[in-house]
């Protein structure tokens, strides 16, 4: 027995020793997850897999770093196969980055310029933004300009050439002076308890939205490259639809009204889309999992004058699922176009579908946080995540669309929520700081 005993604690010891000898760095790490992919795998990674059940974080349809990584150490089977998984994995992050651009666009300007809300005495941070002409260019037209576009997913720029500076530095007097590590104002030290001192000045690092929005340009342009080098080839009809609904949307980001239009009378008609959209029997995962980008494109072509007046009226109708006619309507209010019937409500109790309810939460958010209705936008958020959800981590039965993209506009609809903060940054870190592969360039945000 006792030699058991001795052998067991030597192999531990020799164990120990070769784990820290060889030490797995995280090149060595990341090519473990090598994997052969062809178009099959792309679907079942990207949409078959978001219906299996398994632990949340285990879903790399939802991880979008980890799978650029993996997407760029592994073989296809040809070129086609890669073209498809980079057009899709673009497409998600594009919207991604869109969506962290519009966050920090609402966390700077409450911190330094102009907080929506009277909840802490210290805000805004600063009284001048002082002489940078790029604070200034920030604060007095980049965000007021991104904030009029929150919630239709365009951007500002699509020029930007090389990366823009990721921060802004300097010191700053503050605007209402407070006391340290307390909700308090004050005007020197002795208004303030237990040794607590009284700011006046400070320096700060402002991060730059359009850090975000270069990037998410770049994607954008890569996924319409990706998915164009695709439809020239593909003979698969689902992989058509869907590559091509995709691309007419993109097309509509970049503001490109004429590729728009040439993509959607070369590979789509109304009548397609309605039907995707009302068709709920014998579809594929991939297809089932297009209504969202659907609603989205029907709006945008709607914006643009190339589907008819008429025909959307008749939309409404037509568009059998209770939820996508409730996503539909919202999305036209959101883009700013005439209203065809009264504006549908939406609540825990009223959700049929796991994957529409929080795309319809959010745009019942966003139309509020647009009409200044804050209180209500952050409650909305707050039933979605907490309410109409369980448990501490996202809940395992929502199919997110998009869910990097989503929760990056949950936490800007939601950040002055005292209850929300900690598990909206929670759910932040978990997805872009905490695992392996951590993707640097949401570590600032």
């Amino acid at each position: 027995m006792k030699n058991f005993i001795y052998l067991i604690i030597i192999t531990a010891f020799i164990g120990l020793f070769l784990k820290f000898y060889f030490k797995s760095e995280v090149y060595t790490e990341k090519k473990d997850l090598k994997i052969d992919i062809n178009e099959e795998v792309v679907d079942s990674i990207f949409y078959d897999d978001l219906n299996s059940s398994k632990s949340f974080t285990e879903y790399l349809g939802y991880n979008y770093n980890k799978l650029e990584l993996i997407f760029d150490i592994s073989p296809f089977d040809n070129i086609d196969s890669k073209y498809y998984a980079y057009g899709n994995l673009y497409f998600k992050r594009y919207f991604e980055f869109i969506a962290a651009k519009d966050l920090l666009c609402e966390i700077n300007n409450n911190l330094f310029n102009n907080p929506i809300m009277n909840r802490y005495v210290m805000l805004p941070l600063v009284n001048s933004l002082g002489n940078n002409k790029s604070i200034n260019i920030l604060f007095e037209n980049y965000i007021p300009l991104a904030q009029k576009m929150y919630g239709t997913n365009n951007m500002l720029d699509l020029k930007q050439t090389k990366e823009p500076d990721e921060l802004f530095s300097d010191s700053f007097s503050i605007d209402a002076p407070y006391c340290n590590n307390s909700n308090k104002d004050c005007l020197d030290d002795s208004d303030c308890n237990n040794g607590e001192t009284c700011i006046y000045k400070e320096f700060y690092e402002i991060y730059n939205p359009s850090f975000y929005e270069y990037h998410a340009s770049s994607y954008l342009k890569k996924s319409i490259e990706n998915f164009t080098q695709f439809l020239y080839k593909s003979n698969n009809e689902n992989r058509i639809l869907s590559s091509a609904v995709k691309l007419s949307l993109l097309f509509s980001k970049s503001n490109n009204i004429i590729q728009l239009e040439n993509t959607f009378s070369k590979y789509l008609d109304l009548n397609i889309l309605i039907q995707t959209l009302n068709n709920f029997d014998n579809e594929t995962t991939l297809v089932s999992m297009l209504d969202i980008e659907i609603i989205d494109l029907i709006v945008d072509l709607e914006k643009n004058n190339i589907i008819k007046k008429n025909d959307v009226l008749n939309l409404v109708s037509n568009i059998k699922n209770s939820e996508l006619n409730k996503l539909y309507l919202l999305q036209r209010e959101l883009n700013n176009l005439d209203e065809v019937k009264e504006l549908p409500s939406y609540s825990c109790n009223e959700i049929e579908d796991i994957m529409f309810a929080p795309e319809i939460m959010l745009a019942l958010s966003e139309i509020n946080f647009r009409n200044n209705n804050f209180t209500i936008s952050e409650n909305i958020m707050y039933d979605f995540w907490s309410n109409c959800s369980t448990g501490m981590y996202p809940r395992l039965d929502w199919i997110y669309n998009n869910y990097p993209n989503q929760l990056l506009r949950s936490f800007r609809l939601s950040m002055w929520h005292g209850s929300l903060i900690p598990q909206m940054n929670k759910f932040f870190r978990q997805q872009y700081i905490d695992e392996l592969y951590i993707d640097d360039k949401f570590e600032n945000l």
